[in-house]
């Protein structure tokens, strides 16, 4: 009997199930919110500026079609460097997506701002996301496109569907993206985005954007960015 048992093979962890393939269906209905918080990290000529800022995102209307009116308000906008603080102004855009969350149209004060062109932007990064099918885990997908609310531009999307994972206690979709921005600026992000199982909004992303122009002076910039979704 002892003989026996020395003779088994050691137990093997059993396999891993295979996450469920990822299919783009933003799930929403008029008066939807989520309220994030937003932290980007840049350095700027040498000087390191933390901004910090809360966005509260509403469903306005959703068309027969499926395109979606948003609204963003951004408040509470901080700027620090060199242990300096300096409030920013509250900004509200409205915009709208097709069922496949490309841009396709943007209203707001001072649309022609380089400041509010760096938030189009990383509106942008986090919209181009649909594959238009569905992926499998591990397998990518690569889109490139001109959004119409945003007709200079040109973006290429390379992405990945890394699995499912759980941010607290939310179980999300974990995408990888890098955007590449050809036309006007030559941007590359690279970001990890986690989405909601149940309707697909964004719970998390992380990363980075390179080549950013920011500010009335237009400055180059790396940057370190965070959102992280808001409950209760």
């Amino acid at each position: 009997m002892i003989g026996f048992f020395l003779l088994q093979p050691p137990p093997t962890d059993a396999p891993k199930p295979a996450a469920p393939d990822f299919v783009y269906d933003r799930k929403v209905a008029v008066g939807d919110s989520q309220k994030y918080e937003m932290k980007m990290l840049s350095s700027m000529s040498g000087v390191d500026v933390l901004l910090t800022g809360k966005l509260e995102r509403k469903v306005l209307g959703i068309d027969p079609d499926g395109t979606i009116t948003l609204s963003d308000r951004w408040t509470e906008s901080l700027a620090e460097a060199n242990e300096v603080q300096r409030k920013g102004s509250d900004l509200d855009l409205k915009w709208t997506v097709d069922r496949l969350g490309n841009w396709m149209k943007l209203e707001g004060p001072d649309l022609t701002t380089e400041t509010t062109k760096s938030l189009q932007m990383i509106q942008t990064v986090t919209s181009l996301i649909s594959p238009g099918k569905a992926v499998k885990e591990g397998e990518n997908w690569t889109v490139q496109l001109q959004p119409k609310a945003m007709k200079e531009a040109t973006f290429k999307l390379d992405a990945t569907y890394v699995g499912v994972e759980t941010v607290g206690e939310v179980e999300c979709y974990r995408l990888n993206l890098k955007v590449e921005q050809f036309a006007p600026d030559n941007t590359v992000s690279n970001l990890k985005v986690w989405l909601q199982k149940s309707d697909q909004a964004v719970e998390k992303l992380e990363g980075t954007i390179n080549r950013l122009r920011y500010g009335e002076s237009k400055t180059l910039i790396d940057s370190h960015y965070f959102l992280t979704r808001v409950r209760g």
